[in-house]
C-alpha cells in the first residue's frame, strides 16, 4: 500500500475519533484545566461557597453583589505570589478581578470554600 493511502486512512480515522471525542466530552461538560490558575478556579467553583461576616456586610451595603463574585471566581486571576498554598488542609488564595478593581481572599478547604475578604483596589 502506498504511503499516501496509509496517510489518508490514518488522517481519516484520526479526524473521526476527534469528532466523536469532542461530542462525548461536550455532553459530560468535561474540561481540561492544564494551568494552575484554571485548576484553582475550577476547584473552588465545584465546592459549596460560604461568605464571611465582613463579606455579608458588603452585600448588605450593596457595595458588591454575588453575581460579580461568581464572575471573578470563573474568570479571575490567582495571584500565587500573595497566596498561601503550602498550608496543610485549607489553602488561602488571592484572586484578582480581570479589570483589577477588587481582589478576593478565598480559603479553599477539602469540602468547602469560604470567601474571607473582599478588598477594593484604587
Amino acid at each position: 500500500m502506498k504511503f499516501i493511502y496509509r496517510l489518508s486512512y490514518f488522517l481519516g480515522g484520526f479526524s473521526v475519533g476527534l469528532v466523536i471525542l469532542f461530542f462525548v466530552l461536550n455532553k459530560k461538560h468535561a474540561s481540561c484545566n492544564y494551568f494552575p490558575n484554571d485548576r484553582v478556579l475550577s476547584n473552588i467553583q465545584k465546592k459549596k461557597l460560604f461568605f464571611s461576616k465582613s463579606v455579608d456586610s458588603l452585600f448588605q451595603l450593596q457595595k458588591i453583589d454575588s453575581t460579580r463574585i461568581y464572575e471573578v471566581l470563573k474568570n479571575g486571576n490567582v495571584d500565587f505570589s500573595r497566596s498561601d498554598t503550602k498550608l496543610k488542609g485549607c489553602k488561602n488564595y488571592l484572586i484578582v478581578s480581570d479589570d483589577e478593581t477588587f481582589e478576593i481572599r478565598v480559603v479553599n478547604c477539602n469540602e468547602k470554600a469560604q470567601i474571607e475578604e473582599i478588598k477594593f483596589l484604587e
